[in-house]
């Protein structure tokens, strides 16, 4: 009986909680900001993006193939400008981390249709919830499309 209270005392005097892997729980993730850091310098064409100035950037932000949300336009961005900051006026907030998500970067234009600069291709979060890994940042590449998504994880 004493060997027992002896090995007992010894175990549990030597088990540290801090060896055990925290887990959260989180329910939602909200998109702070969102920083473009290239784009292709030309359209498809080959051509600039505009006769006589910079690209008027937009994003669309789409969950599921939908357009969920446009982003203000940023006029007249030059190369130089990068990286910029790109804000949305309501808060993108995802509840669903396995839902497809994707961002659309658009060049605004007064007499003919918008051109599509660049998307930076399907993305979600469940990795997040698999791997719990809850990383602040999620970094998206496509071609010349270079996107930093700035995140906060929400209980």
């Amino acid at each position: 009986m004493k060997f027992l209270l002896l090995f007992i005392v010894i175990i549990s005097s030597s088990c540290d909680i801090n060896h055990f892997p925290t887990y959260f729980s989180y329910n939602s993730v909200r998109i702070i900001k969102i920083e473009l850091f290239e784009f292709q310098p030309v359209n498809s064409n080959g051509n600039k993006w505009d006769d006589e100035s910079y690209p008027d950037i937009y994003l669309i932000f789409s969950e599921e193939n939908q357009p969920l949300i446009i982003s203000p336009i940023r006029i007249e961005v030059e190369k130089s400008n990068l990286p910029i900051d790109i804000f949305f006026s309501t808060d993108i907030i995802s509840n669903y981390f396995y839902k497809d998500l994707e961002l659309f970067v658009y060049d605004k234009d007064e007499l003919t249709e918008d051109d599509l600069m660049g998307r930076s291709g399907i993305f979600n979060f469940s990795n997040a919830i698999i791997n719990n890994n809850y990383e602040n940042i999620l970094y998206l590449e496509n071609g010349y499309l270079r996107l930093k998504v700035h995140l906060n994880w929400l209980e």
